[in-house]
Formats: C-alpha cells, sequence, structure tokens
C-alpha cells in the first residue's frame, strides 16, 4: 500500500523539475533577444519595404522586423545567439538596399523592379 503514496510524490517532483528547466530556458532567450534599428533610406515604395522584410526575415535568429516607410527606419528583433546587427545589414544589402553603413550590392540593385530604383 506504502507504494501507491509514493507515486504522487514521485509524480510531482519529476513536474516541478520540469517546469523549473523551462523558465532557465526562457530566461536564457530574454537575455540574448536584442532589438536594433537600421536605416533603410534607399526604400522608394511598398514593394521595397517587403523586399528589405524578406531580407531580414531570411536571417536565422530575426524573430521580427518592422519598417516605418515615413522615416525610412527598420526595427528588428533577434537571437544574439544566432545572428548579429551586420549580418541582417549583409541581408538587406544583398537584396539591393542600403543598410546602416552597409551599401547595397549593385547587380541585385539592378535587377529590382524599376519603382524600387
Amino acid at each position: 500500500m506504502r507504494s501507491f503514496a509514493v507515486i504522487p510524490v514521485v509524480l510531482g517532483f519529476l513536474f516541478l523539475i520540469g517546469c523549473g528547466g523551462e523558465e532557465r530556458t526562457e530566461d536564457v532567450k530574454a537575455i540574448n533577444q536584442k532589438t536594433e534599428t537600421i536605416a533603410v533610406e534607399t526604400i522608394q515604395c511598398q514593394m521595397c519595404v517587403a523586399y528589405v522584410q524578406q531580407a531580414a526575415a531570411g536571417v536565422q535568429g530575426v524573430d521580427g522586423i518592422n519598417i516605418n516607410f515615413d522615416t525610412k527606419i527598420a526595427t528588428v528583433s533577434f537571437n544574439a545567439d544566432y545572428t548579429s546587427l551586420s549580418e541582417i545589414e549583409k541581408a538587406i544589402a544583398k537584396a539591393g538596399y542600403h543598410a546602416n553603413e552597409t551599401k547595397r550590392d549593385e547587380e541585385a540593385y539592378v535587377n529590382l523592379p524599376d519603382c524600387c530604383r
């Protein structure tokens, strides 16, 4: 009979251990999460916005990007364990747009639709 009383205690203990591990994982993720801004001064239209968003979203570790078309500023959230601001800027430049001080890839720029040049 006593062995049946031990089972709920053991299961409760295992549950507490499992929950504690998840909290630590979330804490680590929050520590490595960054939000930075990128000047994307060469965007010309909403299609440009979509291209820049797609380029940034293709970088592993990027969680989101919002672009204010009026100010031509992109706000990007990313996990610094997987990428850096520099890598995101390079991806945007490869799509044909300046990103902060990183100059656009001229071949990609030439291949953009007319409204984006």
